[in-house]
């Protein structure tokens, strides 16, 4: 959030955004999943951890342990790699 302020973005709307990508990936994740053959622990944990932030962290973990551990590892990266780019984005923009 402080990111999103920083840019000229609003806060408060990125937080709902976040939210509302989270519950909406988490339930079209399982959906994924049943459409897409993806047998290893880590591209199911990585599918939920890239598209739905913390509320897919959680549903991955009820998938499983494995898949719960990496999706948290996969948000935080994908967050970090976001909060170094953003400002990098808005200078090229």
């Amino acid at each position: 959030m402080t990111v999103s302020g920083a840019i000229g973005g609003i806060p408060e709307l990125t937080a709902l955004f976040v939210i509302f990508t989270g519950v909406i990936g988490a339930e079209l994740g399982q959906i994924i999943l049943k459409i897409l053959p993806l047998r290893s622990a880590m591209a199911r944990g990585a599918l939920f951890g890239m598209g739905a932030h913390a509320v897919g962290v959680n549903k991955a973990h009820g998938i499983g342990r494995e898949e719960g551990a990496v999706a948290g590892l996969v948000m935080v990266l994908v967050g970090l790699v976001n909060v170094l780019i953003a400002p990098i984005l808005v200078q090229c923009l």
